[in-house]
């Protein structure tokens, strides 16, 4: 790739190429699969508390608001019994080596509490109430904002013929080359949860390249900076 439209062309096949393994490599999950079901005669009481809300919005009739405030608390009820189904199940489910077992035995460990030290005035003596305490602070607040001690002069020097001789230097354009170390590296830390940018080529699309992929996209990143193109992002 010698040329800014040879690397356009590149990053395209690229891209396109990426796109199209993707699509015949995905499949349809169904939202709710891994929800438990609500039971059947809890799925009608939410039904018909719905439709008695819908009924009561349209014609607020103090039977109706009244017929609606009941099956609102009669399906509160119903939710708490169906949780408290699920959570006995579950205690049911988990044995010794369930690791559901350990991190409940884990969140039910205490530690003891650390008691936060008493604070110490300047004369190293104990705050013993509020009013030694907003005084050591107040201290403490002014100790912290005095004038700096003097700089030193021969340092500031130093510092700025250092930045003038830099400044003088001629500039250097050349950038030194990606290396397919540098760049799997890069990869291997993209995070999978981010969304994926305007090209919608994810992170763990890119986490899956193989060794030749990876290589075309540094000598893509290469023919970049050698030919100035920079794609916006």
């Amino acid at each position: 790739m010698t040329s800014f439209r040879q690397t356009i062309l590149a990053i395209g096949a690229l891209a396109n190429h990426i796109r199209i393994v993707v699509d015949d490599s995905s499949r349809t999950v169904p939202v709710n699969s891994d929800c438990k079901e609500l039971p059947r005669g809890t799925r009608e009481l939410i039904r018909a508390k719905n439709a008695t809300l819908r009924r009561a919005n349209k014609y607020p009739t103090c039977k109706n608001r009244s017929y609606a405030r009941t099956l609102q608390r009669k399906v509160r009820d119903r939710m708490q019994e169906v949780r408290n189904d699920n959570w006995s199940d579950l205690m049911v489910e988990i044995k010794p080596s369930h690791k559901a077992f350990w991190g409940l035995a884990k969140a039910l460990k205490t530690e003891k509490a650390v008691p936060t030290p008493a604070l110490r005035k300047l004369d190293n003596s104990i705050a013993l109430n509020d009013r030694e305490n907003a005084e050591y602070l107040a201290d403490s607040i002014e100790k912290q904002c005095l004038e700096n001690p003097a700089f030193d002069v021969e340092h500031v020097r130093r510092v700025e013929e250092e930045v003038r001789r830099r400044i003088s230097l001629p500039p250097k354009d050349d950038l030194d080359p990606f290396t397919q170390v540098e760049v799997s590296k890069h990869i291997k830390a993209l995070k999978i949860r981010k969304a994926p940018g305007v090209d919608s080529i994810s992170s763990k699309a890119l986490k899956c390249f193989s060794a030749l992929l990876v290589a075309l996209l540094v000598a893509i990143f290469n023919a970049c900076i050698k030919n100035c193109y920079f794609p916006a992002a």
